[in-house]
């Protein structure tokens, strides 16, 4: 069920109910309608402003498993992140939101993805997980098409946050502690 709540005032207004899954991962367009994945992840549904309504979908090439979106400040145009069919790489894929035309940018090896965010440059920072342990940062560049690695980040197993001016990132680590235990029986 989705709910439209206005902070200032407290008002809120039931807006209908959304027929796909449950919306676990979701993206403001700057006219306040949402971008999901559908329930298979090969495809981008859009909801529509103040409603629950799919509005329109928009269909990845060749089954791609979408994992990770990231909207561009005007609201025209939206990165992706997805796992290809066979699982062996992730692709980087720019989809203009008012054709609806999507294009690979690039195909990276990881084992994992991250976070996406448009900077204010026009530019996009992204995590991977190059490895079980270490994350990486990469910038990508729209209008030139280049993926550039920044370097590894600091704080591994950890959910990034970046920031709109591309300076800081908050991270929120995941610590695993593991203890063994001698546990000796009474001798009979």
């Amino acid at each position: 069920r989705l709910v439209r709540w206005e902070r200032a005032t407290g008002r809120r207004q039931d807006v209908g109910l959304y027929a796909g899954r449950r919306l676990e991962l979701f993206w403001m367009l700057p006219d306040e309608g949402l971008l999901t994945f559908d329930q298979s992840g090969a495809a981008i549904e859009r909801i529509a402003a103040g409603s629950a309504t799919v509005a329109r979908r928009y269909a990845l090439p060749d089954e791609q498993a979408a994992r990770v979106l990231g909207v561009s400040p005007d609201g025209l145009r939206a990165t992706t992140m997805a796992w290809t069919t066979n699982g062996d790489s992730l692709v980087l894929g720019v989809l203009d939101l008012q054709s609806g035309t999507w294009a690979e940018k690039a195909r990276l090896f990881a084992e994992g993805t991250g976070t996406m965010r448009w900077l204010n440059d026009g530019s996009v920072e992204f995590t991977l997980a190059s490895t079980v342990s270490a994350t990486d940062l990469y910038r990508f560049d729209p209008a030139r098409g280049t993926v550039q690695r920044i370097g590894e980040l600091s704080v591994p197993f950890a959910s990034y946050n970046l920031s709109a001016n591309g300076l800081w990132a908050a991270a929120v680590e995941r610590r695993v502690v593991s203890d063994v235990y001698l546990i000796r029986s009474p001798r009979r």
